[in-house]
């Protein structure tokens, strides 16, 4: 924290994401697959705080990489997908903990297709996000 408004929060998350890619081939064979399913998250968000009442209303942005835990079966899926995050959200103190829920919107910046055959394919999520401290 540098001011009472202003901090970096470097941040390591596991995510579940729900996403399918479907093709067919010239032999009409389907070839479906989900890229990136369980990915680990790394990040550094700059987060500016209002300070006023009791909800502390919070805006944050920062760069983010997403490397996938669960390796698909597919030789066409980049390693990592380097992305933008913009997010908002409140922190509230309660009796034993603090709530903070966090709507995040991360727009995806690497292609993560590998497949020749397929045009640019970038990984975009919306998140809701529940953090306890």
């Amino acid at each position: 924290q540098f001011t009472p408004i202003f901090s970096l929060a470097p941040k390591l998350e596991i995510s579940i994401n729900e996403a399918e890619i479907v093709y067919r081939e010239e032999s009409n064979s389907n070839k479906d697959f989900s890229p990136m399913p369980v990915t680990s998250e790394f990040a550094l968000h700059a987060i500016f705080t209002s300070q006023n009442g009791s909800y502390l209303p919070f805006f944050s942005f920062g760069p983010s990489i997403k490397i996938p835990i669960s390796k698909v079966n597919n030789p066409f899926v980049s390693d990592y997908s380097f992305s933008a995050d913009v997010s908002i959200g409140f922190k509230k103190g309660l009796e034993f903990f603090n709530l903070s829920p966090e709507l995040r919107y991360s727009h995806g910046l690497t292609d993560i297709n590998l497949n020749p055959n397929l045009g640019s394919i970038k990984l975009h999520t919306m998140s809701l996000i529940l953090n306890f401290n």
